[in-house]
């Protein structure tokens, strides 16, 4: 059996508990740093036991990805926090360079992080200040590239508002995680890194990111990387894409997908929380995997259908209210379509109608239950990552039980969860006035109220068992486990 070994990002289900599952499905095992010892929302993992966990287990595995905010940081939120001894970081990245002389077979595979134009937020205090910092990330790419004084004056404005600790963190994280990029290539140019993809964390066009994006587009035409590093929107579906890397290598799929949206002007549009035209990131992350486009449904593997309007929507998170689908006469032609195609071919629904959730309408017009696979999850491009793996392991192993808990695990999650549950949950909870962001004494109550709501909706996988629990004691993410 292929073992692929994974340091994650943190401890979250999507960089951990999922990665376990998919490779599964492919019949893989993930031999990974223990998720015990990963970084949560407060707490990094302790980088110092990393590497000599690496080192007693790195000869049983064949392939090894690393999150390199895991690494260098222990974990994603702790590298927007600036907390880092760079220079005992870089000691450490140079046992990298010896284990790589020590098993040349092994391929390693990194995905590394530009910095969000947000801040982390991590209860109410940060919570006030996380639009001003937007606006302050937004203003400081724009006046980079255009030079409007307009823009200058709002944001002299805004560094006398934002309190030091706050904005100056900000800016040396940033300043920190630039020159990690900036090594990480320096190791593709080595190849000591076997593939890199550097993933543009939640951001928006011509924000703050765009200038260290100039810096790091440079380096890579210096050192001609640009055939060797893939750059597009993403984060927390890094690790996916590139076990579905592994996948197609190990199996020699060689797949080929037939796309279906409703209308080609979802692809050109920048999705919320992204910075490019949406099907560049389809393109990077289809290229990165292995997976081509066809015209021709008989010649291809399975179908990737993504839904999506040419409008962005958002939701409103402390609130339940729905959104609805604009049901003219091209959403029943894709529902149409899309339903024959279930019928004639495996499909892969992938759902960005909005961030941070799925369609609980979309669901209960198709034939969700004979889906290859369902994604709705965060951003567009952490959606599509996490689809894409999984239709690389349905395809190695297509007979697996544990392809049909996963989907029903992201049914429950993505769209029952996240559009319905956690919504409803999350008003009861600001109105006894108890933070969504860090629920501490208030876990009990939110998991008795998601427990009352979720399991009204068991019939959506035909009441088949399951547990969940909310792994960083808050409202954004929950795990469900649902029994084969």
């Amino acid at each position: 059996m292929i073992k692929v070994g994974l340091i994650p990002l943190d401890s979250r289900p999507c960089n951990t508990s999922w990665i376990v599952s998919l490779a599964r499905i492919a019949k893989m095992e993930i031999v990974m740093y223990p998720r015990s010892a990963c970084g949560n929302l407060f707490t990094g993992a302790n980088i110092d036991l990393i590497m000599p966990w690496l080192k007693e287990n790195i000869a049983q595995m064949q392939y090894l990805i690393i999150s390199t905010d895991g690494l260098c940081y222990g974990g994603l939120i702790q590298a927007r926090k600036a907390q880092i001894d760079l220079e005992k970081v870089i000691k450490q990245l140079e046992v990298i360079k010896e284990l790589k002389k020590q098993y040349p077979a092994l391929k390693i595979y990194v995905f590394d992080t530009i910095m969000r134009t947000a801040i982390t937020t991590f209860d109410d205090e940060s919570h006030q200040y996380y639009q001003a910092m937007n606006e302050f990330a937004r203003l400081k790419g724009a006046y980079y590239f255009f030079h409007q004084e307009e823009d200058l004056a709002k944001l002299k404005k805004l560094e006398e508002t934002i309190p030091e600790r706050i904005l100056g963190t900000y800016l040396r994280a940033r300043k920190t995680k630039l020159f990690l990029n900036k090594y990480f290539l320096s190791l593709v140019k080595d190849k000591v890194l076997d593939k890199m993809i550097l993933l543009q964390e939640d951001s928006s066009p011509y924000g703050i990111q765009a200038i260290d994006q100039v810096e790091i587009k440079e380096q890579m035409e210096k050192d001609h990387l640009t055939d060797q590093v893939e750059f597009y929107n993403g984060t927390d579906e890094g690790a996916a894409v590139l076990l579905a890397r592994i996948i197609n290598e190990e199996y020699h799929l060689a797949p080929t997908a037939y796309l279906l949206v409703p209308t080609p002007k979802i692809l050109d549009k920048c999705h919320l929380f992204e910075d490019r035209p949406f099907s560049e990131n389809l393109l990077k992350m289809l290229e990165t995997i292995g997976i081509k486009l066809v015209d021709d449904l008989d010649k291809a593997s399975f179908v990737l259908a993504i839904f999506a309007e040419e409008q962005n929507h958002s939701l409103e998170l402390n609130e339940y209210i729905e959104v609805p689908i604009n049901r003219d006469e091209s959403y029943l032609a894709y529902i149409k379509k899309l339903n024959g195609l279930i019928k004639q071919k495996p499909v892969l629904l992938v759902d960005l109608f909005f961030p941070n959730g799925g369609s609980f309408e979309l669901l209960n017009d198709i034939d969700y239950r004979n889906l290859l696979g369902y994604s709705a999850w965060n951003t567009s491009s952490n959606a599509l990552g996490s689809a894409l793996c999984n239709a690389m392991a349905y395809l190695a192993n297509p007979k697996s039980p544990a392809n049909q808990a996963f989907l029903k695990e992201r049914i429950m999650d993505d769209c029952i969860y996240q559009y319905i549950v956690r919504r409803k949950v999350s008003k009861i909870l600001y109105e006894q006035k108890c933070s969504v962001f860090n629920l501490q004494d208030a876990t009990p109550l939110a998991t008795a109220e998601i427990a009352k709501m979720i399991h009204q909706y068991d019939y959506m996988i035909d009441y088949t068992p399951y547990q969940f629990c909310l792994p960083w004691r808050r409202m954004f993410e929950i795990e469900i486990k649902v029994e084969e």
